[in-house]
């Protein structure tokens, strides 16, 4: 019996840490910079792509979540 629940914990152990946590969050503070707009974006062969768009509040600080 005993040997069967240490069995059980440890599968349960594993389980819960292999799990991983999908996403990203940035958060951000530029100093001098306040009330405006960054845009993030990429480049692709001689092509560039927008990609997401940032506000910066009055204190210079934004931050952006997401799930990819």
């Amino acid at each position: 019996m005993r040997q069967i629940s240490i069995f059980l914990f440890l599968l349960l152990a594993t389980t819960l840490c292999s799990q991983e946590k999908k996403g990203y969050s940035i958060d951000l503070k530029i100093n001098g910079l306040r009330d405006s707009t960054i845009y993030l974006a990429y480049h692709l062969g001689d092509k560039q792509y927008l990609k997401d768009t940032i506000i910066l509040d009055h204190e210079g600080r934004a931050g952006i979540r997401g799930e990819e």
